[in-house]
């Protein structure tokens, strides 16, 4: 008996050791990219975690899944620019606070929440002009209003979670739902339906509109092995990234994207109201940097994608707006278009590493200057 105990406890041990070999080598990989957001804790955690040190510069930074992604591992833009920094000397200590799904709204609620706490010296609102522009209704709450209008939401935490601890776990679970459909979400389906009801279109079109996506995708899309918002944009708004790029108001995205700024606004003046510096990070969807990104979308059934040679209208206000209140603006779009590499990845929205290292470098090189 003692010696099928110890057999069994040897056996366990070999498992445990080989799953972590695994874990650590898959982290390790390519594919490891697209789950870069899987590991990183909770806002109210990383504060509660955060302690910047002495005389140290505090930096903190709010946005979205840009923001987030692969900030666990220190391959984010964001912590790239952190290194940089404290390579040239500089005694900088930096709180991410980027948030996947998030948008304008929910990055004035973490600073209105935590920022006077932290007494930030500057505040990097890290805006992502796919999807950030749209405004809060009623416009975003003074900060005494915040918990009514705007309430910190109730995450729950199970098992599923837990196992997005894993990135070993996460990539065999999604190559399941590749071939076992019992095992999906449905959620590509819930968004497809959630926004035709929006549209207020009818079952036939939706079919109509499915059978321009490459199957191949659509497939994908049912698996969760692509995001299925982009999907059900390409089917009920094609042109989507063209009207948002032209700030055009005859279109409901040009529309929703100018009044979204007066969010943005009041999202660096409360910013500039902790007396933290704010610096506006602008980051361009893909199909504005570059043709070469466009398969991806147009495979989708997606139209006019908004590229063009010089700055899009929509990134010019936003600049014009921010110089003229003194905020520092970078504008990631001339750095991205620059680069002879793919700066985002394949058949996604997010940058690779290569993107993430073009941005990073670019944000360290900026805030030497507009931040010293």
């Amino acid at each position: 008996m003692k010696n099928r105990l110890l057999s069994l406890a040897l056996l366990f041990s070999v498992l445990i050791a080989g799953f972590a070999a695994m874990e650590w080598l898959v982290r390790r990989l390519p594919a490891a990219e697209r789950l870069g957001w899987n590991l990183v804790q909770p806002v109210a955690q990383r504060v509660e975690g955060f302690a910047a040190k002495g005389q140290t510069h505090r930096i903190v930074v709010v946005g979205d899944s840009f923001a987030e992604w692969m900030e666990q591992s220190g391959g984010n833009f964001a912590r790239i620019a952190e290194s940089d920094l404290r390579r040239q000397g500089r005694a900088v200590e930096m709180l991410n606070m980027g948030e996947a799904g998030s948008g304008l709204a929910d990055y004035y609620r973490n600073l209105v929440t935590h920022g006077p706490d932290l007494k930030p010296d500057t505040v990097i609102i890290a805006v992502y002009l796919g999807n950030d522009l749209s405004p809060f209704p009623g416009g975003l709450p003074a900060p005494d209003q915040l918990h009514i209008r705007l309430p910190q939401p109730n995450v729950q935490r199970g098992w599923r979670d837990l196992l997005k601890r894993s990135v070993l776990l996460n990539l065999v679970y999604r190559q399941a739902k590749l071939h076992i459909p019992w095992v999906q979400s449905g959620f590509t389906a819930h968004v497809v339906d959630y926004s035709r009801s929006l549209a207020g279109k009818d079952q036939a079109f939706v079919a109509e509109r499915l059978a321009r996506v490459d199957p191949h995708l659509l497939q994908d899309a049912n698996a969760d092995a692509i995001n299925g918002w982009d999907l059900a944009t390409a089917l009920f708004r094609p042109d989507y990234y063209d009207a948002l790029a032209k700030a055009d108001t005859t279109t409901a995205e040009g529309t929703a994207a100018r009044a979204a700024l007066t969010d943005l606004r009041d999202l660096y003046r409360y910013a500039h109201s902790l007396g933290a510096k704010p610096v506006l990070v602008l980051i361009p969807p893909s199909p504005w940097v570059d043709s070469r990104y466009h398969d991806y979308f147009q495979r989708l059934g997606y139209g006019r994608l908004g590229l063009v040679d010089g700055v899009p209208p929509i990134v010019g206000e936003i600049i014009a707006m921010a110089r003229g209140d003194g905020v520092a603006v970078l504008d990631l779009l001339p750095v991205l278009r620059a680069s002879d590499q793919p700066a985002y990845l394949e058949r996604d929205i997010h940058f690779n590493s290569h993107g993430q290292k073009l941005a990073g470098q670019a944000l360290a090189d900026f805030l030497t200057t507009a931040a010293p």
